[in-house]
């Protein structure tokens, strides 16, 4: 299934644990950085590189299309902390596309596949937040809880369960 029409890339994408690519982070950093509009990547540089040590959780998942990174996801724990009630523990987050990349179905194979990392350790929903995809969400099967404010911008907080 391709989304809006473009030519997808997922046969030639191959995906890979971030501690297999720690070589990855600064540049996962700044593709970061620079689409959410932070001031710097340092705290993106600081999460990576969580990832690169934890046992389990955080964990971060590449994208790699020819060789190069083509984008990543995430894996962690309470990402929104007190804003979210406890039970909302496993929560997917920190996706970033390469911009010359985007529009093929990248950051989509990416979801599909944390999803499957996340059934492998035996976790059974999911959470997320957007500021402005919901609907593309909604369309790959996340359904919306709610709608508030989240550092400085209007978030929806969304879910999915992931059937084994």
């Amino acid at each position: 299934q391709v989304i809006r029409g473009q030519k997808s890339l997922t046969p030639m994408l191959q995906f890979a644990d971030l501690k297999h690519h720690p070589e990855s982070v600064s540049t996962i950093a700044e593709l970061g950085y620079r689409g959410w509009g932070e001031p710097d990547a340092s705290e993106a540089v600081a999460f990576l590189q969580r990832c690169l040590s934890a046992q389990t959780l955080p964990c971060t998942q590449i994208a790699l299309f020819e060789g190069r990174l083509a984008g990543s996801i995430s894996l962690l724990e309470h990402e929104m902390g007190d804003v979210q009630p406890v039970e909302r523990r496993y929560w997917m987050g920190y996706l970033v596309v390469d911009p010359a990349l985007r529009g093929q179905g990248i950051g989509r194979q990416l979801m599909a596949h944390m999803q499957q990392v996340a059934r492998e350790m035996g976790i059974e929903q999911v959470y997320c937040y957007t500021i402005d995809q919901a609907e593309l969400y909604q369309f790959l099967g996340w359904m919306p809880l709610e709608s508030l404010d989240y550092q400085g911008h209007r978030v929806t907080v969304m879910t999915r369960q992931l059937n084994p």
